[in-house]
């Protein structure tokens, strides 16, 4: 259906009819309407309105669209009004001999009916009003004019199409995307609340990164997600073991069997039972069974150093939340001491402009510069809800008032570039990957080795009634050792090569990415180590510095011998100090735990400092 058809189908004009423009808006209906939507016109009534309503023939075709459009090239556009429904008996359908009945003629020259007269007392209506919303409405037709004339429309019942709104919500599918979602749970009394534990509330409490650590070590969903899965592959060891083991199967079967042999004259109906034992050792299978055992401990493995190395992120990402969080609050309270500092230095000088020793301009830069404190104390406010968001995420913990941890990171300093490679060596997670890898070759050659044959020692026993009515009973015992192989597979061990062989490769150019992204976070700690332990000590001697110029200053302004300036931009300059040093503190502190980890040494570093053992073995 094309963009004419669908507007008309979806709309049924009514508006009020004051003028000859109702007749002009159905000439271009009617102009635009040369296929199987006909619309007919409805005369006003007595309330002055009139409606447009579209009908699909039932037997609409190619050929009477075309018809009707060369009618249209020579003949006036005008349409016929509707029959009263009253008049020819009702809403009756078409039949097939009769498919336009009722509908627009277009392929022969009519007169439309006149309008019904309109009531004596007609309402005052805004005639701009009012053509400013038929306008509208025609617009709406405007872009339905570019008609598909190719386009097949298909024939069926008489289709009487009222008014959608665009908003009315009636369309199924809208209607099918806010349907309610029926499920249910395949399992009894599994609720998803009880995988949650509600975390302790110690917001009150005095916290030690100690204690942070033993907490989030302990209930981190990662951690314990890592260990379930080297459990799952501990599990998977014993699997493949499996089938170096014997295999003893037990079997019974009892129900009514007809025989019939020769020589008898009936079908002979019995009670037949059976049970039997079968014992299966694997003898050898040229190394499958073995290359499926070391691939499953090298996958074991793998999981044990991804666990390990789930661990070390966790604590990083803890430890740098504590500090992160920590550095905030100092931030703030750095802030808030220049504030207080900056309203001194305005109420002195509101005394000296009262006074009238300042200009008025010296005080509101004064003002400004307040200001600008101010703001800059919303912004690390910020700063500190972000910080506790984090330390909420990672922790699960609400923080409470947090002790500045002093510990010994002078190992950190250890990393160098010239030892960093062999640092990376025993990554956890490079060696994971490697682990990996080993799995892989380890899985191929057992793929390998599918064509060759299983030798197994096999030992059954069976013991039988009424087997074929030939005797009552029977039993029997054997050992044999029998060879079986898979003759051809259709190509599926050589196909399994070729995806374990690209998964090998994907799995190597992985540990080269891992690799690098090492070596450029080892580049990065040992230049912030470098360069942040001579910055700290400078900023430490600047800003004591700035503490005594900013009481020199404000004494010499008091006596006149210092400018307002000179006093703000010394403050300006402490303020600036005092949160370098905050950060260049953090930096350091934070890339000093980054250096331990790069070293492999972190967790044994913080089972030293802390009492870690029991959560991390949990």
């Amino acid at each position: 259906m094309s963009a004419l058809h669908q507007a008309v189908a979806a709309t049924s004009l009514i508006l009020q009819d004051n003028s000859d423009e109702s007749d002009e808006l159905a000439s271009l209906i009617a102009e635009a309407s040369a296929g199987p939507v006909a619309l007919e016109y409805v005369p006003p009534a007595d309330d002055g309105k009139f409606f447009a309503e579209a009908r699909l023939a039932e037997n609409s075709t190619a050929e009477n669209r075309a018809s009707r459009k060369k009618a249209l090239r020579g003949q006036p556009r005008r349409i016929d009004p509707i029959v009263n429904d009253e008049d020819a008996g009702g809403d009756a359908p078409l039949q097939e001999d009769e498919p336009e009945e009722r509908l627009l003629e277009l392929d022969q020259p009519v007169e439309a009916a006149a309008p019904a007269p309109m009531p004596a007392a007609a309402p005052v209506i805004n005639e701009a009003e009012e053509s400013e919303k038929r306008r509208s409405i025609l617009q709406r037709f405007s872009f339905d004019l570019h008609r598909d004339d190719e386009e097949e429309q298909p024939s069926g019942p008489e289709l009487i199409v009222q008014r959608e709104s665009l908003h009315d919500g009636d369309a199924e599918q809208y209607q099918k995307a806010l349907e309610p979602i029926v499920t249910k749970s395949t399992l009894k009394r599994d609720d998803i609340n009880q995988y949650f534990i509600a975390p302790p509330d110690n917001s009150g409490d005095q916290m030690r990164l100690e204690d942070v650590l033993i907490y989030t070590l302990s209930n981190s969903p990662r951690i314990g997600a890592a260990r379930w899965r080297a459990e799952d592959a501990r599990y998977a060891v014993r699997a493949s073991r499996a089938d170096m083991m014997p295999q003893v199967q037990l079997g019974g079967a009892s129900g009514v069997e007809g025989t019939h042999l020769e020589g008898q004259p009936r079908v002979s109906i019995l009670q037949r039972s059976e049970a039997y034992v079968r014992i299966r050792q694997r003898i050898f299978d040229f190394g499958r069974t073995s290359n499926s055992i070391k691939r499953a401990k090298s996958l074991q493995y793998a999981r044990e150093l991804e666990k390990r190395d789930t661990v070390e992120d966790t604590a990083v990402a803890a430890i740098n939340a504590y500090l992160n969080l920590i550095s905030a609050e100092q931030l703030v309270a750095s802030s808030e001491e220049n504030i207080t500092a900056h309203e001194d230095i305005v109420s002195l000088v509101q005394k000296n402009f009262d006074a009238g020793n300042i200009s008025e301009a010296e005080l509101k830069r004064a003002m400004t510069r307040l200001d600008r404190a101010r703001t800059n104390l919303i912004d690390l406010q910020n700063r500190r809800q972000r910080a506790i968001g984090d330390f909420r995420r990672i922790t699960g913990l609400e923080p409470g008032p947090l002790v500045v941890p002093a510990m010994d990171l002078s190992q950190a300093y250890e990393l160098k570039s010239e030892n960093m490679d062999e640092f990376l060596q025993h990554n956890p997670a490079m060696q994971a990957l490697l682990r990996e890898m080993q799995s892989i070759r380890h899985q191929s050659r057992a793929v390998a080795r599918e064509s060759l044959p299983d030798i197994d020692l096999q030992v059954s026993t069976a013991y039988k009634e009424n087997i074929l009515g030939a005797e009552s009973w029977a039993s029997d015992a054997r050992a044999m050792v029998t060879a079986t192989w898979q003759a051809y597979d259709g190509g599926q061990s050589s196909a399994k090569r070729g995806q374990l062989n690209a998964r090998e490769n994907e799995t190597r150019q992985l540990l080269l990415e891992l690799r690098g992204e090492l070596k450029q976070d080892a580049y990065n700690i040992i230049s912030v180590l470098q360069t942040s332990q001579d910055k700290r000590d400078i900023l430490r001697e600047q800003v004591d510095a700035s503490e005594r110029v900013v009481e020199l200053y404000k004494k010499q302004f008091e006596a006149g011998r210092r400018s307002l300036l000179d006093l703000l931009d010394a403050q300006s300059d402490l303020s600036v100090a005092r949160e370098e040093l905050i950060v260049t503190t953090f930096e350091n502190t934070s890339a000093s735990i980054g250096s331990l980890r790069i070293q492999n040494i972190l967790l044994e570093y913080l089972i030293g400092e802390y009492d870690l053992p029991g959560a991390l073995n949990r």
